[in-house]
């Protein structure tokens, strides 16, 4: 049955193909996330297939992370073994003029009922992006979550500059998760910003084995490898290509090819410095403890990715903990 949920969940938003199967589920089903709560196999449909297409929805894509199944404690025996699925879920609002695109992550509980041959009974999806007490369906916090990604504009000032792809994993309320497809630094080891970006510049600006320009990326990473105490590097992220990138003449310059890497990120604004950075990599580790994602050292290895220009004023700018 895990299985069938999950093919059937990884299928239903794609064209072409039916919504659902009638034959898995309970013609009284028991759905509820955070901003709905109804019973019913048809109105399970409507819902989806609004979703999927409708006036208000389009270009909807599931991808399934993980699929489990466990017996719950507590419950009528019948009720008992539960699949669950984690996801990301995006779609665009077509009925918005800038057609922004939402993505949510979260979990799906799909209760089997053991009396009906095992078919869905209850669906229940939680979001990553709300706490606990949250969850419950008609949540104030779930309506002003969904507003939050509508009312969401793409920034003005990296507009057109390269970055690196990655999909997002889990969306919580202070952090993502994400999954970076490989990519290549150019990292030199500083002293100061100003000496690190002087490095960097004459790489891109020519002094390379091809004597080409090299355009230019954001952010540029301060990597520590020892939390913020030790040695440091100061890591220009190069675009993406087909073919490796151009070998710098300088020795202080070493090309890096970075394969496939999750992390978490945590955006911030504002002037950058050792304490506000400090400060925000403890909240990050906080929040990721909080959540059970991981239990990571202040000695950790840490990067802060900068994307903004020296010159941007601080209400502005954008910064990242990875």
């Amino acid at each position: 049955m895990a299985k069938r949920v999950s093919s059937e969940l990884a299928s239903m938003f794609v064209e072409g193909m039916p919504v659902c199967s009638e034959e898995l589920y309970a013609k009284d089903i028991l759905f509820l996330d955070p901003l709905n709560k109804f019973t019913g196999v048809e109105k399970y449909q409507k819902n989806i297939q609004f979703l999927k297409k409708s006036p208000v929805f389009d270009q909807t894509r599931i991808v399934v992370h993980s699929v489990s199944i466990y017996e719950r404690p507590n419950v009528p025996a019948a009720r008992r073994w539960t699949v669950c699925t984690r996801w990301t879920l995006s779609m665009r609002v077509a009925a918005a003029p800038w057609r922004p695109t939402v993505l949510f992550t979260g979990t799906s509980d799909y209760v089997l009922d053991a009396t009906q041959n095992y078919v869905v009974c209850e669906h229940v999806d939680k979001w990553d992006s709300l706490a606990p007490d949250e969850q419950m369906p008609f949540s104030f916090a779930g309506m002003k979550d969904v507003l939050s990604l509508v009312f969401r504009f793409p920034e003005a000032t990296n507009k057109g500059i390269s970055q690196p792809t990655y999909s997002i994993l889990r969306r919580a309320r202070e952090y993502e998760v994400r999954k970076y497809d490989p990519f290549y630094t150019a990292d030199v080891a500083y002293e100061t910003r100003p000496e690190g970006l002087a490095r960097l510049d004459a790489y891109y600006g020519g002094a390379n084995d091809l004597a080409v320009s090299i355009p230019r990326t954001v952010p540029v990473l301060l990597e520590f490898a020892d939390g913020f105490d030790g040695k440091k590097k100061m890591c220009g992220i190069l675009p993406i290509s087909a073919a490796a990138p151009p070998k710098p003449t300088a020795p202080w310059i070493e090309l890096r090819s970075r394969p496939s890497t999750k992390l978490a990120a945590f955006t911030f604004g504002g002037n950058l410095t050792p304490e506000v950075a400090k400060y925000y990599y403890q909240v990050l580790l906080d929040k990721l403890e909080r959540d059970g994602i991981c239990r990571a050292s202040p000695k950790s290895k840490v990067s802060l990715a900068q994307f903004s220009a020296v010159y941007t004023v601080p209400w502005q700018k954008k910064h990242e903990i990875w």
